[in-house]
């Protein structure tokens, strides 16, 4: 309970924020040891109860001296995106900053991930 514990959830705040307009962009690294992309999803799902999927589980991709490279995976709902990014732990733009440059840059444009 949040009186043993001392922890409150922020997730009424955020859907509090949503239902004024808000947009907003939840990202994990997908080998992060310290707060797995898995149950950051089950958050986001939370967070997003009653809007529609408008972009279903994918991947998204960018280009890097390898050529094209699985940058991670999204899903996007009416006002919350979520998306992982491969190979990044905890600190996602320092282990993949040219992924995690691409997401933003990606989020605030108002442009879908790269497939």
């Amino acid at each position: 309970s949040t009186q043993s514990t001392g922890l409150t959830s922020v997730i009424p705040v955020y859907q509090r924020l949503m239902a004024r307009g808000a947009h907003m962009l939840v990202y994990s690294g997908d080998v992060d040891a310290i707060v797995p992309f898995m149950g950051t999803r089950v958050n986001v799902k939370q967070m997003a109860s009653g809007q529609s999927i408008v972009e279903p589980w994918r991947s998204w991709h960018v280009t890097d001296g390898f050529g094209v490279q699985v940058g991670g995976f999204v899903e996007k709902y009416q006002s919350v995106t979520f998306a992982t990014v491969r190979n990044a732990g905890h600190e996602v733009p320092f282990y993949q900053p040219r992924r995690a440059l691409a997401m933003f840059e990606s989020f605030l444009t108002k442009q879908r991930l790269p497939q």
